[in-house]
Formats: structure tokens, C-alpha cells, sequence
């Protein structure tokens, strides 16, 4: 082996170490950071990569379900050690039958139908992921998503909180961009590469553009497209026939991923749902009134308490801070002199 070819055999065994890492989706803040610097080093490596993610997304069901698995949890791991589910050799013998036509179930990747995720974030807590094709996903306190491939589409299903997408596009073996999805609620959203926030609030769902253009869609309105510093909302509790869209500043698109929570004409019931995301006890609107008030003002996401103190200065509101962290806000009544 000449020592060109040497060199493209070490990249294609990092690459495959690589993704065996992302895909167990178990890596460190450190080991993210190290994998996005190994990409950004040296073009080959983000090639290489790429290529592999390829492979994986164009391997057929039928194929897959004969390959070797290697179960997630495994008795006798030790838990220092990470198993691989796409051993270094594996990964360089795809590439080689890719190579003369065809790709063979000698994998070890699960299933698609069992290639399924859960990411979860607890209160106040902040994580970013990042997925098997290069995507990223940055999550809000209190989240809850689900990542799922199929063979032809990445699904990202949005259970609650918010998340910020930054989308990897990449190319399937018939040289079409593989489709990325996210649902959350009775709103679809449908990208090819691209970026975007994405808000889950009790029956309601949002959707903001940072980057690109996005496909958005329900079971009841027509789809629509929106560019970035634009948004849109749906509710499944009053479907609207159309969507309307909303002009957002592109500086307070996902501002919570810098410790921000901005809000403009926002209604107080909103704030609230934000803020029980960042908040370690019960907050409480007395009222159901009390939902309806609007907000327009910007609060630093770990100062809760002190938010619903300014609160109290703007609204016709009285708040309660109790000892266990309890939070309520009741109406404001003036008192008869």
C-alpha cells in the first residue's frame, strides 16, 4: 500500500470511530467539540465523514435487518468502554462495496425501524447533540425530542421545550437531499439544510427561521414557506385554514441559547411557560385572566424570580415568591381607602 493510500485508510478509520461515537449518542461536552474540530481541520475529514453518513442513510431495510446488532445495553460492558455499532474495518468495506455497485449486510447498525433516540433535558439544563449525519440540535431546559431514520427521512419529533436546528444537508446514493423533518404538534416542518427554532407551548407550536427556508404545513392549512426572521404559530385546539406569518428580529431568534429570554407584544401565559423551564418550583397564575396580559421586555433566563418582580412593576399582577419556590401571581385589586 503506497503511502497515499495509507493516509486515505487512517482518515476513513477516524471518520468510522467517529460516527460509532455520535451515533450512541452518549458523547461529552469535550468529545462534540473535538469532533467538530477534527471536521473543520482538513476538507478530507469532513469528506470522509459525509461519505460515511451517506452509506449509512442509503443502506437498504431489507439489508439492514440481516446485519449483525449490537445491543444497546450490554450485561458484561464495562462502562469505561464504548462498543462500536461500525467497527473501522466495517466502515472502509462498505466504502469498497459502494465502491463496485452494490452495499452488503455486514454492518452492524441497528434497524431503521428500531433506529430511535430520546434526548431529554431537565429544568433549567441546556444541551447540544449532535446527530449521526452532522446535524446539530441545541435544547432549552425542561425538552423532551425524539430522533428517528427510516431509510428515505430524518424525523425529529418535538415532544416539549424548544430547540434550535442547525441542519446538515446531505445526499442519499441516487444523489437527492435526503428530506429532515421536525413535528411538533399539529405543526410539520419539512427542511433540507438549514437553520431554525422550534417552541412547544401546551397545544401550541412555533416555528422561527434563522437561516434559509423552511416548509412548514398542518393536517388543516394549507403549507407555507418562510425565510428567515420570520416565524409562525398553530394550535391544535383553533386550527387556522392558513398560517399567519410574524417579522422577528434575527438577534432575538433562540436568544434563551445565550442565557436570554426576549419578548415582544408576548402574552404573559407564554412568559410563564418559558420561565417553568427555567425555574426549579410550581409558578402559578391565579387567574386564567391573567394569561391574556402582554409582554414586551427581555430577562435573563436565571433570574426568574427577579423577572416576576419586574413583572409586578409593569402589569396590573401581585407575585408571591414562597419559601419552597413556589411562584404565584394573582390579579391586582386596589385597595378602597
Amino acid at each position: 500500500m503506497d503511502e497515499l493510500s495509507q493516509h486515505r485508510e487512517n482518515i476513513n478509520e477516524q471518520a468510522s470511530d467517529w460516527f460509532a461515537l455520535i451515533y450512541l449518542a452518549s458523547p461529552s461536552k469535550a468529545e462534540i467539540l473535538a469532533f467538530e474540530k477534527w471536521c473543520s481541520v482538513k476538507e478530507s475529514h469532513r469528506k470522509a465523514y459525509q461519505e460515511l453518513i451517506t452509506l449509512w442513510h442509503s443502506l437498504p431495510e431489507q439489508e439492514a435487518r440481516t446485519a449483525p446488532l449490537i445491543p444497546l445495553e450490554t450485561p458484561n460492558l464495562a462502562p469505561q468502554k464504548r462498543k462500536h455499532f461500525l467497527s473501522r474495518r466495517m466502515a472502509l468495506f462498505l466504502g469498497a462495496a459502494a465502491a463496485c455497485g452494490g452495499i452488503f449486510a455486514v454492518a452492524t447498525i441497528q434497524a431503521p425501524n428500531k433506529n430511535v433516540v430520546h434526548y431529554q433535558t431537565a429544568i433549567s439544563e441546556t444541551s447540544r447533540i449532535t446527530l449521526p449525519d452532522g446535524s446539530h440540535i441545541e435544547l432549552s431546559g425542561k425538552t423532551h425530542i425524539q430522533y428517528a431514520f427510516d431509510g428515505k427521512r430524518r424525523v425529529v419529533t418535538l415532544y416539549s421545550g424548544q430547540a434550535y436546528f442547525d441542519v446538515n444537508t446531505i445526499i442519499d446514493q441516487y444523489n437527492r437531499k435526503v428530506p429532515f423533518e421536525v413535528i411538533s404538534g399539529p405543526l410539520n416542518i419539512s427542511v433540507v439544510g438549514t437553520a431554525f427554532d422550534v417552541k412547544k407551548q401546551g397545544d401550541k407550536a412555533t416555528v422561527t427561521v434563522a437561516e434559509g427556508i423552511v416548509k412548514a404545513h398542518t393536517f388543516s392549512a394549507k403549507s407555507t414557506r418562510i425565510i428567515a426572521g420570520q416565524s409562525v404559530s398553530i394550535s391544535s385546539k383553533s386550527p387556522a385554514k392558513k398560517f399567519v406569518i410574524n417579522e422577528v428580529e434575527l438577534k432575538n431568534i433562540a436568544s434563551w441559547r445565550e442565557g436570554r429570554l426576549v419578548y415582544v407584544d408576548a402574552t404573559l401565559d407564554e412568559v410563564m411557560s418559558d420561565a417553568r423551564r427555567f425555574h426549579n418550583g410550581a409558578i402559578i397564575l391565579g387567574d386564567s385572566s391573567l394569561a391574556k396580559l402582554r409582554v414586551t421586555a427581555t430577562f435573563r433566563a436565571d433570574q426568574i424570580n427577579e423577572m416576576v418582580t419586574m413583572l409586578e412593576q409593569l402589569l396590573p399582577i401581585n407575585v408571591y415568591l414562597e419559601p419552597n419556590g413556589r411562584i404565584v401571581i394573582l390579579e391586582k385589586h386596589e385597595s378602597k381607602t
